[in-house]
């Protein structure tokens, strides 16, 4: 596999998305996940189709959280360490959202 998630047509509008998984929201987790995501997406058949997401267990620090919106990638984490709930910020976010169980 070359990428950690790829859901097809998440937004039941014909869009994808592409999640890359980070343990932690450090700094260089961040920088190689975005540039994952990036080269991973031109591989695609449907690229221009394609968002991009990153998921971490914890929320990254509001610094990061500005990147990546700048950037157009949605961030998703866990609202605890038992990894039982989700939550997230950016374009991708409200349809995922609705497509989860509840």
């Amino acid at each position: 596999c070359r990428f950690d998630v790829l859901i097809s047509n998440y937004d039941a509008g014909g869009r994808d998305l592409l999640i890359e998984a980070k343990p932690d929201p450090d700094r260089g987790s961040l920088r190689i996940a975005i540039g994952q995501l990036l080269d991973y997406r031109r591989f695609l058949p449907h690229q221009a189709g394609t968002d991009l997401a990153i998921l971490t267990i914890t929320r990254p620090p509001n610094e990061y959280m500005i990147l990546l919106q700048d950037l157009q990638i949605t961030v998703l984490w866990f609202d605890y360490s038992g990894c039982g709930a989700l939550s997230g910020d950016g374009k991708a976010w409200k349809a995922l959202k609705a497509r989860l169980p509840s």
